[in-house]
């Protein structure tokens, strides 16, 4: 699986150094900036998707709009969540990413805090992948 910001890498490396001066300075800028972790771009994302959410048509509401406005940053959504779930975590680190939020499983909105565990966090991030690719299919994307 590639990274969302490996194919970026892949530009810069050919376009020539002489060229670079072509590119302006505010892109340049932005492009050669370190990249957030996947544990942080996927966070980023969680809050997007768990803020004051009523249920799991709000989180769909959510996602479908995301697609209409920005279906490249939904499918880099997608790819981080993939990408973290497949790395190993020390216990707690995923309940990290939703903290105090309510997450929305199976149309019931739970109150994550001492009830949830890094597997139902995992279960949610893996829902959540999967409603995105759906919306990105659906919408032929």
């Amino acid at each position: 699986m590639e990274a969302p910001d490996q194919r970026l890498d892949q530009i810069l490396a050919v376009i020539s150094n002489d060229r670079l001066d072509q590119i302006p300075e505010p892109l340049l800028d932005r492009l050669t900036q370190p990249r957030p972790s996947v544990f942080d771009q996927v966070a980023l994302s969680v809050a997007f998707y768990l803020d004051d959410i009523d249920g799991l048509d709000e989180v769909r509401t959510r996602v479908a709009w995301r697609a209409e406005v920005n279906p490249g940053a939904l499918r880099r959504d997608a790819v981080a969540i993939d990408m973290l779930l497949a790395e190993s975590h020390s216990p707690g680190k995923l309940m990290l990413l939703v903290g105090d939020s309510c997450c929305v499983i199976d149309d019931e909105t739970w109150v994550l805090g001492e009830k949830a565990c890094d597997q139902v966090v995992a279960a949610w991030l893996a829902d959540l992948a999967s409603m995105i690719r759906e919306v990105l299919e659906s919408n032929g994307r």
